[in-house]
């Protein structure tokens, strides 16, 4: 479940049902994702309390995700949470309503065991101190109105302070990780960094191939079959510029677009490619194997279906 706060700011509202994400669906480099998974794999991990006592270590457990807009950052927190089958809380501190007594009184309400995200923590005025005021305890105007300030003392009180709780892991997003306070994220309060970048060639075949694959429960008609999607893949992200920079979700509309035809998204690559020049004759000759492939499944699977069998002493097809 996620839950988000309510407008004030001093508790969580109502939880939101939705769908569990399995990891597969998240396409980023494959190592950060294992690295990730272990990592919050053995911090949840039911002896891992024991070992932090013994060893006189607070049970707690930070990451960074940093990297442009659009590349999963926020997506992969669902689908960890799901994966680990803990509550996913979402903080904003972005809100006008985001000050230090708030925040104090929204985390008094965090269950032991869950994961906290705090999402564009970089937009939320919460930088180094000669690039925020807030950071003074100073107050904003808001409809010329004061309201009092987040500053770094208090969101680093609810973080590790004196009286914070153990047993949370708190994950910080951010599209600007040079702008944070040093004392934010030094190791301790952020113990791994994880970046989310650009799409590279082996994620860009790993999302034509999930887009593209054949599901058994799917309800959509028209999905065009293919008989080597992985060399179709392939194909795909040849066309793809050395130096191209372009996120998952720019990727993932484009391959939409396409959502019946993986041949048709082979032959508009040069849309969201530039300088993509794919022959279109190879994509026909591709899609015609693959019509020739099925005609060869439906032929054998008619003679499967004219196999013979007895009936008293003669013999009939099938049906009779």
């Amino acid at each position: 479940m996620i839950f988000k706060p309510s407008d004030n700011l001093q508790n969580f509202g109502l939880p939101s049902f939705v769908r569990r994400r399995d990891m597969s669906s998240i396409d980023m480099d494959e190592r950060l994702k294992a690295d990730l998974i272990e990592d919050a794999k053995a911090y949840f991990h039911p002896a891992s309390e024991a070992y932090y006592v013994n060893r006189g270590i607070p049970l707690r457990r930070g990451y960074l995700f940093y990297g442009p807009p659009g590349c999963g950052k926020t997506s992969i927190c669902g689908a960890l949470a799901s994966m680990l089958n803990l509550d996913l809380y979402t903080i904003s501190l972005a809100s006008e309503n985001a000050n230090d007594k708030n925040l104090e009184k929204l985390f008094s309400h965090l269950p032991k065991r869950c994961i906290v995200l705090l999402e564009d923590i970089d937009s939320a005025g919460v930088e180094r101190e000669n690039m925020s005021v807030a950071l003074h305890g100073m107050s904003r105007q808001r409809n010329d109105h004061y309201w009092p300030s987040l500053t770094i003392g208090g969101l680093l009180n609810v973080i590790d302070g004196a009286g914070a709780a153990e047993g949370r892991l708190i994950i910080m997003t951010s599209n600007h990780p040079e702008t944070l306070d040093r004392a934010l994220i030094r190791p301790g309060r952020i113990d791994k960094t994880f970046y989310f970048g650009h799409v590279s060639k082996a994620v860009a075949a790993s999302m034509f191939k999930r887009i593209y694959s054949s599901y058994d429960n799917d309800i959509i008609t028209g999905l065009e079959a293919v008989d080597n999607l992985d060399l179709l893949a392939d194909e795909f992200v040849q066309q793809m510029p050395v130096d191209i920079e372009i996120t998952p979700a720019e990727l993932q509309c484009f391959l939409l677009e396409h959502r019946n035809s993986p041949f048709d998204a082979l032959r508009s690559a040069y849309q969201i490619f530039p300088g993509a020049t794919f022959d279109r004759d190879i994509c026909e000759s591709m899609r015609a194997e693959t019509v020739q492939a099925e005609d060869i499944d439906m032929e054998n699977s008619e003679s499967e279906e004219s196999v013979y069998y007895s009936v008293g002493s003669q013999w009939s097809p099938r049906g009779f």
